[in-house]
Order: C-alpha cells, then sequence, then structure tokens
C-alpha cells in the first residue's frame, strides 16, 4: 500500500438522503467524507444525527465510513473500513450537528471501482451494533 501519493486526494460525497432505521430511533442528515493519503487521515462531516426513541439515551455512538465492491443491503457485509468517528450519546428527541472531525485512516481500499457508504453504529452492551446507513454511492479509487 503506497501511501505516498503525490497530491493530497479529496473525495466528497454529498449525501442527502439516508436509510435511517426508523424502528432503531436513529437517523442522519447530509454527509461527506475526504481522505489525505499522505497524512493518513479521513475527514468526515456530518450535518446532524437525531435520537428520535421518545424516551431514554443512546448507547455511545460510531460513525463509520466502509467502502465495499458492492452497495451494503440489509445483511452481513465485506469491506474495508476507512475509518471512524465515536460521539456521546444523545438524549430522546436530541440532534447533534455540525459534526466535523479529522480521524486516523484505518484501511485504504485498492484501487478501482468501490461503494461508499457511512453507517452509524450503537454501544449496546458488549457490541456495536448497526442503527442507520447511507446508500452506497459509487466511487472510483485510485
Amino acid at each position: 500500500m503506497n501511501f505516498k501519493s503525490p497530491v493530497l486526494l479529496v473525495a466528497i460525497l454529498w449525501l442527502a438522503t439516508t436509510l435511517s432505521s426508523q424502528a432503531a430511533g436513529i437517523s442522519f442528515g447530509a454527509w461527506r467524507w475526504s481522505t489525505n493519503w499522505e497524512a493518513k487521515t479521513l475527514t468526515i462531516k456530518l450535518d446532524s444525527v437525531t435520537n428520535t426513541r421518545s424516551s431514554g439515551y443512546t448507547g455511545t455512538l460510531r460513525l463509520e465510513i466502509w467502502v465495499t465492491n458492492s452497495p451494503i443491503g440489509d445483511g452481513p457485509f465485506t469491506g474495508w473500513k476507512m475509518g471512524e468517528y465515536k460521539t456521546p450519546k444523545l438524549d430522546a428527541g436530541m440532534k447533534r450537528t455540525g459534526i466535523n472531525m479529522t480521524v486516523p485512516l484505518l484501511k485504504r481500499p485498492p484501487a478501482g471501482a468501490k461503494y461508499v457508504t457511512m453507517l452509524i453504529t450503537e454501544f449496546q452492551g458488549e457490541k456495536y451494533v448497526t442503527q442507520a446507513r447511507s446508500k452506497s454511492i459509487p466511487y472510483t479509487f485510485k
């Protein structure tokens, strides 16, 4: 894997529509991502994440950027997690806005046509569970 690309690669996706799981009680707004291959970082920007439940609070939430060979559906999938950002719990009915975090790049996907998806996972008991996901957006990595 060569992280010494000659230029800063910035890949930005604006996504206004998500496939949120309302039963899970988590929804989110437009998101985008960018990478700096030389610095080995991933920037995750999210307009908002909302706890739509009527009572209680969420577990710790993770915003995860995944790259896969095909769109992510409702079942299991394999791919490369480029990065994640943990955000604190949200009380019922509360919204967190303006998230803009740069995190370490966990995995650089191989070159070629792929799909990029944001997942929102919530800590429940001893593991993180997917609560919401975006549409899988085609992207070609160089």
